[in-house]
């Protein structure tokens, strides 16, 4: 799914982050530009001898979306300022979406500041759902469609499989149990 950009000069979505988490971040945002996204993150758009003070506050006012990521490190000092901007700002204009990202090498619970705790987040720890998919649906609001390959449907459908298989082979043995068993949990 490529997303079509009707604006060049807004950027979809704050890569909020602490600078020890910048590498993972910027993979993240290369991911994005992908999929046609436009993702803003400090190294790629301050520009030398220019404020960076003064474009934050451009970007907190104007940006439709914030991913504030969290990794093993905690949040930084100033990530911490710009992640209290934005939920000021999600409370304001009440279109500025606050996602809150888990970082993937984060191996401990990672200590989410308190007003995020209460927004669903996206855990790059974890392979289902998948978290870029569930990132792209926080920024545009365009839910990934579910394939047919999805880990549980897969799994279902070769169990149905092997159970019919196994109907058929037992039919004279009158394997009650079975067919009892797929009718009510799997048609």
């Amino acid at each position: 799914m490529k997303i079509i950009i009707k604006n060049k000069n807004k950027f979809d979505v704050f890569l909020c982050h602490n600078s020890a988490d910048k590498p993972f971040v910027e993979k993240i945002g290369e991911k994005l530009k992908e999929k046609g996204l436009r993702p803003w993150l400090d190294k790629w758009e301050l520009r030398p001898g220019s404020s960076w003070q003064e474009e934050l506050e451009k970007q907190i006012k104007n940006i439709r979306s914030v991913a504030v990521f969290v990794g093993e490190s905690g949040i930084g000092p100033w990530q911490n300022e710009e992640q209290k901007a934005f939920i000021r700002e999600f409370v304001e204009r009440k279109k500025c979406r606050v996602i809150p990202v888990i970082v993937r090498d984060c191996k401990k619970e990672p200590e989410i500041p308190l007003l995020l705790k209460g927004m669903m987040f996206v855990d790059f720890r974890k392979k289902y759902p998948d978290p870029m998919g569930e990132l792209i649906w926080g920024i545009t609001g365009q839910k990934k469609k579910k394939k047919k390959s999805e880990p549980a449907d897969s799994i279902l459908s070769v169990i149905k499989n092997k159970l019919i298989q196994l109907i058929k082979l037992n039919r004279k043995n009158h394997c009650h149990f079975i067919s009892s068993f797929c009718s009510r949990h799997l048609f």
